[in-house]
């Protein structure tokens, strides 16, 4: 990103050490057009602003698929799956690498997983059919078993569900918790560091660092002070009664 200059992302509090810690990824279809890194008083890494010219269309992929982890702990999984591999090590001699004999073995397996999955979807919904009808004729042995089939089922999304949870939202650890709270003491900031480099120490120097940093964070170009000043001298500071009786008011819905 900077091929004339080295520049670094993260600086200890003492100045002494530096590193190029913090990478930017992005699709080879962007194009990147330059770089720049403001200091954040917040942060002992520099924030970093980089900039890509986006292509006229986004060529969008063929997702991704994951492999059910559960299907390795049942026996017909395993046993179709040593059954097929002794075939496809038979053709690992035909390749010209390993490589690409590993490719190709890795679509088999995700095939072969696939179909697997597609036929006990299939058997689980004529069991589940057959079930339902068997109840209808007043079998007990029917009601209990498909009871045990429907907790099965709802076990499985209660796990799919906890599962996509996580994926979603990093969940911060136990360890984590302790430590903001042993740290928890004393908050106050001793020192930032402002975007010409120097250190600030003071209070009045640290909230106008806080203040310059922020103040331009989010510019997107040049502000008319003046129409700025109108549109905030018409917001009302205060409520009419009957907003805050509506704000004050417990909603259960």
């Amino acid at each position: 990103m900077h091929p004339c200059s080295t520049v670094y992302t993260w600086v200890r509090p003492n100045r002494e050490d530096a590193s190029r810690i913090d990478r930017v990824y992005t699709p080879v279809s962007c194009r990147f057009s330059g770089c720049v890194t403001l200091s954040c008083p917040l942060s002992d890494h520099y924030t970093v602003v980089a900039s890509f010219v986006l292509p006229s269309i986004f060529p969008i992929g063929r997702g991704l698929w994951k492999l059910n982890g559960q299907n390795i702990g049942e026996a017909e999984f395993r046993q179709g799956f040593e059954t097929r591999y002794k075939g496809w090590q038979r053709l690992k001699p035909a390749f010209a690498s390993t490589s690409q004999w590993w490719d190709g073995f890795k679509l088999r397996i995700k095939r072969y997983a696939i179909q697997y999955c597609v036929t006990r979807a299939r058997r689980r919904r004529e069991k589940f059919s057959k079930l339902c009808a068997e109840v209808k004729f007043g079998d007990p042995l029917a009601v209990i078993a498909l009871q045990t089939y429907l907790d099965e089922k709802y076990h499985g999304a209660r796990v799919r569900a906890c599962v996509e949870a996580v994926e979603a939202e990093e969940r911060n650890s136990l360890r984590f918790y302790h430590s903001v709270s042993s740290s928890a003491g004393d908050r106050r900031v001793p020192s930032v560091c402002a975007t010409n480099g120097t250190v600030v120490g003071d209070p009045h120097g640290i909230v106008c660092v806080y203040k310059d940093y922020y103040s331009s964070l989010f510019a997107r170009g040049n502000i008319d002070l003046s129409a700025q000043a109108e549109l905030l001298s018409r917001i009302s500071k205060t409520v009419s009664h009957e907003v805050n009786d509506i704000l004050g008011r417990n909603n259960h819905c």
